[in-house]
Order: structure tokens, then C-alpha cells, then sequence
């Protein structure tokens, strides 16, 4: 008779609340899961030695500012990457255009920008893997340092312009690794209103 009654139920619609029962804890243990690991990744090594070679400084800091064009936030990038004062700091664009890159080339010296003009090329055109085979490279040749790579980024005043926008910024950001550090340094427009800032 038991049996009978609960299997009615469960026909009758019982079987969705026990579905999102069993969805609920399985999100509760992967948020679980995630938190502990997270813990594990930034927990504090107690032992002096391992805490000392946590905190070591790195030998020596690049900067890469990545440049699309010579414009505003470009700027605001390299004055943003200098004034962190970097052992060596080089500006990086990605030959995927001659026309751009001969105004690029044109507009960096004409405004006499005191940094070093990289120019990588881009076989298949993709920007990306372009600018991270060589971070990867650099990083490679000095383990023991760090390399910092600056993205500018124009911040729109909706979330609806970032659509009319290229993506590449945003593609590197998603594509970062855990090895490198890697600053957007925002460039508001005119009508972009601030954002209020959060304290930690």
C-alpha cells in the first residue's frame, strides 16, 4: 500500500521536487568543493623557509603594454606601466594589418613616445595566441621574473556598447595565465560616468 502511494506521488509531480532537491545539493557540494580549494591554493605555508619563498620578490619585473592603436587609453596605459617603474617596459603590436601598423609606427614617432616599439607578426591573423606565445616566450627565458602586461581597455558607458567594440582586450583577459600578472588600466570617455569605487 506504501509502496502504491509513494509511487503515485512520485507520477504525480513529486518527481520534479525531488529532481531539484537532488540539483540543489549537487551545486551545494561544488560550491563547497570550489571554497575548499580555493582555500588550499592560498593557504599560508606555517613553516619560516616555505613562507620566505612564498614572498620572495621576483629578480627583475617586464612590463608589455599591449598597443591595438596609438590613441587615449594607449597612453594612459604606458603612463599607467611607467610610472610602476619596471626593469624593462616595451610596448607590443600585432602585425595583422600593414596599413595600421605603417600609421601605428607613424603616430608613435611623431608623438616621440620613450618606449620601445615591438612588432610581432600573426601568421593566422589571431591576435591573441599572437600576443601570448610571447609573453610565454619571455617568461620562458627568465623564470625567476615576472612579466606584466598592460591591456587598455575603453570602459562604455552601457553594457550594450561593448558589442560595437572589439573584443580583443576582453579575449586576452579570459585567456591570461596563473603565471602572469595582467592590468587593464580602464580609459573612461567623456559621457561614460564614473564608477563608484569599492573599499575592501
Amino acid at each position: 500500500m506504501l509502496v502504491t502511494v509513494v509511487g503515485t506521488k512520485f507520477l504525480a509531480g513529486a518527481w520534479l521536487s525531488l529532481t531539484f532537491i537532488l540539483l540543489l545539493s549537487e551545486v551545494m557540494l561544488m560550491t563547497r568543493r570550489h571554497y575548499a580549494r580555493v582555500d588550499k591554493l592560498t593557504e599560508i605555508p606555517l613553516d619560516q623557509e616555505a613562507a620566505a619563498d612564498a614572498a620572495a620578490l621576483p629578480s627583475r619585473v617586464h612590463a608589455v603594454v599591449y598597443i591595438e592603436r596609438v590613441r587615449q587609453p594607449a597612453l594612459r596605459a604606458l603612463a599607467y606601466a611607467r610610472a610602476a617603474r619596471p626593469s624593462t617596459i616595451e610596448a607590443l603590436t600585432v602585425n595583422n594589418d600593414r596599413q595600421l601598423l605603417a600609421t601605428v609606427k607613424e603616430r608613435w614617432d611623431m608623438l616621440h613616445i620613450p618606449v620601445q616599439l615591438s612588432v610581432i607578426d600573426s601568421p593566422y591573423r589571431d591576435t591573441v595566441s599572437s600576443v601570448l606565445d610571447y609573453v610565454r616566450r619571455k617568461r620562458k627565458k627568465s623564470p625567476r621574473d615576472v612579466v606584466v602586461v598592460y591591456l587598455p581597455e575603453f570602459v562604455v558607458a552601457h553594457w550594450w556598447q561593448e558589442i560595437l567594440h572589439r573584443r580583443t582586450v576582453r579575449r586576452l583577459k579570459k585567456r591570461c595565465c596563473t603565471n602572469r600578472e595582467w592590468q587593464p588600466p580602464p580609459y573612461r570617455g567623456l559621457s561614460t560616468p564614473p564608477r563608484p569605487s569599492r573599499g575592501k
